[in-house]
């Protein structure tokens, strides 16, 4: 695939998947890993805010709560 011009296609291939022809339409000229890793980073400190913001809300929700005991008086 690498060696193809954009346009050409190969002759047949053969894989474990099968028998495949493969045409070139376009090249990428940036590197897809890099966006890759960059999105999976942002994700990874997303779910840590996220993390971090619902541990703040379960402290502020035990902060807040009273237990009331009641023991009933039977005549």
């Amino acid at each position: 695939m690498d060696q193809l011009e954009i346009g050409q296609m190969s002759s047949t291939v053969q894989s474990a998947f099968g028998w495949h022809l493969i045409q070139v339409l376009d090249r990428r000229n940036t590197d897809v890993s890099v966006k890759e890793k960059k999105k999976q980073a942002q994700m990874a400190i997303r779910a840590d805010k996220s993390d971090a913001a619902y541990q703040d809300w379960l402290r502020q929700l035990r902060d807040g709560a009273t237990i009331e005991y009641r023991l009933e008086q039977t005549p």
